[in-house]
């Protein structure tokens, strides 16, 4: 096909290896990772990987005007939601549908993504 796939394991209750993750991969189509944990993306953003897709944070689920998140699971890293990048490597960390710990949400309104490129 026209792209290229991989994924890492769960940082928090899996042992991700990225070199294997990537291993196989080619810098001739581009290549998007799936990964749950944000954290790992200053690990995998390096030239070939193109875009990384992650979730996880559920968007900070409560964000405090001129603070931010209020809290943020282990493994969200420095990547509540939205886009980041390194390099040529661009991370998208979707807020998702659910929430995690109490059953409510302020200012981090579940999303769903359509993420597409144009030539």
């Amino acid at each position: 096909g026209p792209l290229q796939l991989a994924g890492t394991d769960d940082l928090l209750s899996g042992h991700p290896d990225v070199e294997r993750a990537l291993a196989g991969t080619s810098g001739e189509k581009p290549l998007i990772v799936l990964t749950h944990s944000p954290a790992l993306f200053p690990q995998l953003a390096r030239p070939g990987v193109d875009l990384v897709l992650s979730g996880h944070t559920h968007g900070g689920q409560v964000n405090l005007p001129g603070l931010g998140p209020f809290f943020l699971p282990r493994g969200s890293g420095a990547y509540p939601w939205g886009w980041y990048s390194i390099g040529n490597s661009f991370l998208f960390v979707n807020r998702g549908l659910g929430w995690s710990v109490a059953p409510w949400r302020w200012r981090a309104p579940p999303e769903i993504a359509w993420i597409f490129a144009t030539a």
